[in-house]
């Protein structure tokens, strides 16, 4: 079951769905260059394997899915917002469904060599328990990459911890509507959380912007299993 916040999410990510394939497709959000979409692509980089099989999870509008069939991938995404999985399907190259993180093993799409989450991972309970489904979506020697916003965003303010809190559409190139609440989680609530769920980390990076301040951080994991 979803918390009230948890709801927020979904419903402002629906209603700025149009706003967000904007800003994807015509104002440079993901676009070559950008430090996040690089780092993003080196990170996964390693773990591309031949016709790799590959999910999308938060795929949005869809990029990296039509990215990664170009170049000759098995690429699946999967996204809560009904305008961008139909906006995908219509619009970008790849297979698309609709699935809240939480609740896309119930899919049964099969195992994957790499599982991919680029800013897509939103609040509390439906990230854990799409953390504790990795085991079961990762192929034996399978990853998961995950780029998030990186805790030092939030050093600013008056308390450094895991919870909820105002979200904002700041630094986005055009107008949004209400923004989402947003779940943060320290470094160590991340590593707890992984290990709870029976994965551990094998590679942390933190890509830097223009001011030297980090502009996200990836985390690499693998099931315990492995």
């Amino acid at each position: 079951m979803t918390s009230d916040f948890e709801d927020q999410v979904l419903t402002a990510w629906e209603s700025n769905a149009k706003s967000w394939i904007d800003a994807v497709t015509n104002k440079g959000i993901r676009a070559p260059g950008s430090v996040t979409r690089e780092a993003l692509l080196a990170a996964m980089e390693p773990h591309l394997t031949v016709h790799c099989r590959l999910l999308d999870v938060g795929c949005g509008e869809g990029w990296l899915v039509e990215e990664m069939v170009n170049r000759g991938h098995d690429a699946v995404g999967v996204d809560t917002s009904v305008a961008l999985i139909e906006h995908a399907k219509n619009c970008r190259k790849g297979r698309f469904y609709e699935a809240n993180q939480d609740s896309v093993a119930a899919l049964q799409l099969g195992e994957f060599d790499l599982v991919v989450c680029n800013f897509s991972l939103f609040g509390d309970k439906p990230v854990s328990g799409f953390i504790a489904s990795l085991p079961c979506l990762l192929k034996p020697k399978g990853v998961c990459v995950i780029q998030t916003l990186h805790p030092a965003h939030f050093l600013t303010e008056s308390y450094y911890s895991t919870g909820w809190r105002e979200g904002t559409w700041a630094g986005l190139p055009i107008a949004f509507g209400a923004s989402p609440p947003l779940f943060t989680r320290t470094v160590e609530s991340w590593w707890t959380l992984f290990r709870s769920c029976g994965v551990k980390i094998i590679d942390l990076i933190e890509p830097p912007g223009s001011d030297g301040k980090p502009e996200s951080i990836i985390f690499t994991v693998r099931s315990l299993r492995n």
